[in-house]
């Protein structure tokens, strides 16, 4: 900060050419000693995992890093049996999502008398991906 050139404010006249000349060299400084960066977010977050699940994934990852460090296979057979209830409890949770889904539709249809297509996100990408084979 001291070794700024902070006496190039004084030699505009203008308060407004002084406030951006003090700015583009405060901004300077700050670029050097806390550079913004820029990071990307990986995946949209998933609707269905709630506290418990969780919960779950924090046991998984612990049993994960206790079995890596010690090599013990009784470790490795904890860590796995909670991946596998990580996973049944995200696949029910989701299950249960899109039945709620499915039902408000099938509510909707029988109050309004138009006929709505639910397509799971599934078949979505299955149909995107023939689509575009067939293109090929």
């Amino acid at each position: 900060m001291l070794q700024a050139p902070w006496s190039v404010i004084d030699a505009f006249t203008d308060i407004d050419d002084k406030v951006n000349a003090f700015n583009s060299t405060f901004n300077d400084i700050l670029d050097q000693h806390a550079p913004i960066k820029t990071i990307k977010v990986k995946g949209k977050p998933n609707p269905c995992v709630d506290e418990n699940i969780r919960a779950l994934m924090r046991t998984r990852d612990h049993w994960h890093k206790y079995a890596k460090r010690t090599n013990d296979p009784l470790a490795w057979s904890a860590y796995r049996n909670f991946r596998g209830e990580v996973k049944r409890e995200i696949k029910l949770d989701e299950r249960e999502l899109y039945q709620t889904r499915l039902r408000k539709i099938q509510l909707i249809q029988t109050i309004s008398g138009k006929l709505f297509v639910y397509v799971s996100p599934k078949n979505r990408l299955q149909k995107e991906f023939s689509v575009k084979m067939k293109k090929l």
